[in-house]
């Protein structure tokens, strides 16, 4: 997102901090090198915040920290910086020191060890930029753990939140790596948020840039952009030798602008050959870009890599097909062939019935859970934490009530799965 030396000027030393095996982030020593700031004056960093005087900049995943240095040598009068890792902060603070020293005693700056969205929806203050730029990471789906795939960063309803938060004439700036899937997915998703909000300037409040890094910047401002903030950005991609993938009053060609420009677009997505259907809160997969309905013919695409595509359903059909064999083959089978003498079967089939239903019902409730607490609590390990114990726990004591109150068939039985429907 740098690009390449602006103004004869290097790179300062670096350091590569990989988090969870899968994501990394590098952080420059600008401290003892405020020379090489300059770089940044050019970079996606600068694309938003540049376009404002003196402004108010919310940062969603620190990192390094480029997105909070582009902020300061804006101007930005206040920058709050949100960052899920702790480690990262303690970095910047502790064992970087050196690298970070400027926008650690900053009083301006203020970084947040915190989870973005869930930072951002507890913060009553309005901001001229909300800025994130490639925050994810892919460990759950190396891990396999599918249910933590989610991101709550790129829904419907956090673009809505992010709006929400802006002042008049704000700007969201969203950088994204995986080219023009996951642009399309991040503008049907903008544009779905912004339908009652926008007035119908969907076309004229969007820019977007790609920089050499293969990384794509997506603009929105609350409000549709002026012919002098054209201009600026026109001039800003010039001299950091970025590439304008959309324009609100040029033509450039390309299947970003064929969908901004569509005049159907709930056609253009459903007609396209991969999913790009926005994604709300309640199917918070922005990187799955294949289609159930093409089942065998995702196929072909299963060795994508998953920064390009995530859970492809020909593979969770297959681990699904394996889990059942598995499942048959240890534990129908075993009841089938290796029978004890005298023990009866008579009650085999609603026994297993019945503990199926036990294990699916902990199963839907688990995830389902697991995937909104995250925005009450703020961090994915709390969610999960919380939701196994408080099931387990409450799980046993249920048990341990129900073997005094249900022994026998009552009124009070009907209680609970009424309860329960409600």
């Amino acid at each position: 997102g740098v690009g390449k030396k602006q103004h004869n000027v290097s790179l300062p030393e670096e350091k590569f901090i990989l988090q969870d095996a899968s994501a990394g982030t590098y952080i420059s020593n600008f401290s003892q090198n405020p020379e090489a700031l300059e770089i940044l004056k050019y970079s996606i960093y600068s694309a938003a915040v540049m376009l404002k005087d003196k402004p108010r900049v919310f940062i969603i995943g620190v990192g390094g920290a480029n997105d909070v240095w582009a902020a300061k040598i804006n101007n930005a009068t206040y920058i709050k910086g949100i960052e899920i890792n702790k480690q990262i902060i303690e970095i910047h603070k502790g064992y970087l020191y050196n690298f970070s020293r400027d926008i650690v005693n900053d009083p301006r700056i203020e970084l947040v060890y915190d989870e973005g969205r869930s930072a951002l929806i507890r913060d009553n203050s309005r901001y001229d930029v909300i800025q994130m730029a490639g925050v994810d990471t892919w460990s759950a789906l190396t891990s396999g753990a599918y249910v933590l795939a989610e991101n709550y960063l790129y829904t419907v309803e956090a673009i809505q939140n992010m709006y929400d938060k802006l002042s008049d004439g704000g700007i969201i700036s969203i950088t994204r790596m995986g080219r023009d899937m996951e642009t399309l997915r991040l503008l049907a998703n903008i544009y779905t948020a912004l339908k009652d909000r926008d007035k119908g300037d969907f076309e004229k409040s969007v820019f977007c840039l790609h920089s050499e890094e293969w990384t794509r910047t997506v603009l929105v401002k609350k409000g549709a952009f002026s012919k002098l903030e054209l201009n600026q950005l026109e001039q800003f991609a010039q001299k950091g030798q970025l590439e304008i993938l959309y324009h609100p009053q040029k033509k450039v060609n390309n299947i970003i602008e064929d969908f901004v420009r569509s005049s159907n677009k709930e056609s253009f997505i459903r007609e396209f050959h991969r999913d790009m259907s926005p994604t709300p809160d309640d199917r918070p997969y922005f990187f799955k870009f294949s289609k159930w309905s093409q089942l065998f013919s995702t196929k072909k695409n299963i060795d994508e890599p998953t920064f390009i595509s995530q859970g492809n359903p020909f593979f969770i059909f297959g681990q699904l097909l394996l889990s059942t064999i598995l499942a048959i083959s240890f534990i129908l089978l075993p009841i089938l062939f290796f029978k004890r003498k005298g023990i009866s079967r008579a009650y085999l089939k609603p026994f297993l019935i019945y503990f199926a239903g036990l294990g699916l019902g902990f199963i839907f409730i688990e995830i389902a859970l697991m995937q909104k607490l995250v925005l009450f609590l703020g961090h994915p390990l709390y969610s999960i934490t919380v939701t196994l114990f408080s099931m387990l726990i409450f799980a046993g004591i249920g048990s341990l009530l129900s073997d005094r109150w249900f022994r026998e068939l009552t009124v009070c039985s009907w209680f609970v799965p009424v309860g329960l429907a409600d």
